[in-house]
């Protein structure tokens, strides 16, 4: 799996578990309904600062849409 289907899963996972549509979403990022749905199907990739809009919304950490190798994977800060 690349990096594109993961972060787009977890999009769609978290944005459903919180029961948002995607035209919900799509209003609150200013990002379109087409995008949001591509990316969540891992058709495209996603600027960071899209990224975060995203994760503002679904009150979730830009992290968390990746996947680390293992516990010993390690990542700066970016300030």
């Amino acid at each position: 799996m690349n990096y594109n289907t993961s972060i787009g899963l977890k999009i769609k996972e978290l944005r459903t578990e919180k029961k948002f549509t995607l035209k919900y979403l799509s209003e609150e990022t200013n990002l379109s309904i087409g995008f949001l749905s591509q990316l969540e199907r891992g058709m495209t990739s996603v600027a960071v600062d899209s990224l975060a809009k995203i994760a503002k919304v679904l009150d979730a950490n830009v992290l968390d849409f990746f996947d680390y190798p293992d516990d010993n994977f390690l990542l700066c800060k970016i300030y």
